[in-house]
């Protein structure tokens, strides 16, 4: 009763804030029901996601119940403030290149300057099991034709966030070519890695090494009887912390149990997996900045076809820089292309927000939490180029292709590839939407393996019911190298999250 009480107070006023909108009002009523897997669990699905558009403003909300075997709603769901928050999808004010604009919610890829530093970055890499509601804010500032824009991927706690400011400063000289050069900075930081790995309860213990995962009170359970060794006081719960029917200390008889304490400790009744999992608390944090500067010069502008020049320098703090020059693109009859030339110094690592930054910000290698600047410093100086093509071809099939050759006296991992399709929808009968992307980075050979711990794939399929209703199946699959061997073996390291359901808008 409770959540419908909520989906009332969260949807009324929407449609009746649409009744007394102006003429230019907008209003649908999508959502969902079905099945979807998330982490190996199954749900069913009750969604609804309204929209609601007028002038420039929007807003859009998803609210979805998912409901297990047993019937019971997914308690996490609900069960924090920020919880009612993240109902929000997204909240809009215009577009970028308006004098002002603003948005709340998902964003599903984000690139600022020319992606040397954030590519095709996402807060929605973990959706629907984990949603962050990022802002962007940006317009035209009164002088020089300055444009500013700055992001954070989850206002609830903003560690990673952005920035990216152009300027004209030739506008007013009436030089040809030169009176449209524009400089811009870019910054992005992440104000804590570690915040990568979930911490459910808040403890400061990942939830990967959390005996109790679900309560902030205990973490360590040296021999797995669900009975906590000891308190987040350090008071001591389990006598038996190895399980052999032994207690281990009997204060009374100064008796312990030779084969699990260390007689030369006074105290020293902890095994080495009780100290490890103790250590295992990162309450410290980790930043990373890396800002950058870039510059682009349209060439030519014509109707039928454009040419411009650009140029960007990045700096990894406490590391070093790479540089996009020169660079060019080009929009030609159903083409649109980019051509780079990049380098990359000892040290740095480009596009280092990329879209699987949320997965691979920090990592759990054996007993050890990594970050990704951690492996900054594997990385060697390389020079290569970057090419990408996006195409729709004969209006029926869209296709984007972009690919990386870096090369160097000790490069063994520079080609990266990504792809994405989909086709235009009734080409097929009742097919409402047939997308698929695929991604693969750092590798010595592209494809040669499918699944790689760089590998992302997902896709969307909508076959039309009818004129308002879609039969959807998503799909979405990413891989974990859990032992650290640099291969993905079996289920075990791979993370897949599907619906399969009924989409209905009016």
């Amino acid at each position: 009763m409770k959540k419908l009480f909520l989906l009332l107070t969260l949807l009324i006023p929407l449609v009746l804030f649409a009744q007394m909108a102006d003429s230019t009002k907008t209003f649908s009523m999508g959502g969902a029901a079905g099945t979807i897997s998330l982490n190996g669990i199954n749900y069913s699905e009750i969604r609804l996601m309204p929209e609601l558009g007028f002038g420039k403003f929007g807003i859009g909300l998803d609210v979805d119940l998912l409901i297990d075997e047993n019937g019971n709603v997914r308690k996490k769901d609900w069960d924090e403030p920020e919880d009612y928050i993240n109902k929000i999808y997204y909240v809009r004010f215009g577009h970028r290149g308006d004098p002002f604009f603003a948005k709340i919610g998902g964003f599903p890829n984000y690139t600022l300057g020319h992606g040397l530093i954030m590519n095709n970055y996402s807060n929605m890499l973990k959706y629907p099991d984990v949603k962050h509601i990022g802002v962007q804010l940006g317009g035209i500032l009164p002088f020089f034709n300055t444009n500013l824009e700055v992001f954070s991927s989850d206002i609830s706690k903003n560690n990673i966030l952005g920035g990216h400011v152009t300027t004209s400063l030739l506008s007013s000289t009436g030089i040809p070519l030169l009176e449209n050069l524009t400089f811009g900075g870019t910054f992005v930081t992440d104000r804590n890695q570690y915040a990568g790995i979930n911490d459910e309860d808040g403890d400061g213990y990942p939830d990967v090494f959390d005996a109790f995962p679900n309560n902030n009170n205990y973490y360590v359970d040296t021999d797995n009887d669900g009975i906590p060794d000891f308190d987040a006081n350090g008071n001591y719960i389990d006598a038996d912390l190895n399980n052999n029917n032994v207690v281990d200390y009997n204060w009374a008889h100064s008796h312990y149990d030779s084969t699990f304490v260390n007689a030369g400790e006074e105290f020293g009744y902890w095994d080495h997996n009780a100290v490890s999992k103790h250590l295992h608390k990162y309450d410290e944090k980790d930043a990373i900045f890396i800002a950058g500067a870039n510059y682009e010069l349209p060439l030519i502008t014509g109707d039928s076809f454009k040419l411009s020049n650009y140029g960007e320098i990045a700096k990894i703090m406490d590391h070093s820089y790479g540089f996009i020059f020169p660079g060019f693109y080009s929009k030609f009859l159903i083409f649109d292309m980019n051509l780079e030339f990049r380098h990359y110094d000892d040290d740095f690592a480009a596009s280092f927000f990329d879209n699987l930054y949320d997965e691979n910000r920090a990592i759990v290698v054996g007993d050890t939490i990594l970050t990704k600047e951690s492996f900054i410093e594997n990385s060697k100086k390389s020079t290569g180029w970057y090419g990408s093509i996006t195409s729709n071809i004969f209006n029926t099939l869209f296709l984007t292709v972009s690919y990386q050759d870096m090369y160097g006296d000790d490069i063994k991992n520079g080609k990266s590839i990504w792809a994405t399709t989909y086709l235009k929808k009734d080409i097929i009968p009742k097919l409402q939407v047939a997308q698929i992307s695929y991604s693969q980075t750092d590798m010595k050979n592209v494809l040669k393996d499918f699944k790689t711990p760089s590998t992302l794939i997902d896709g969307r399929i909508g076959y039309g019911l009818s004129s308002n209703t879609v039969l959807v199946y998503n799909f979405k699959e990413r891989f974990v190298d859990f032992d650290g061997n640099n291969k993905i073996n079996g289920k075990k390291e791979t993370l897949k999250t599907f619906g399969f359901g009924v989409e209905f808008k009016f």
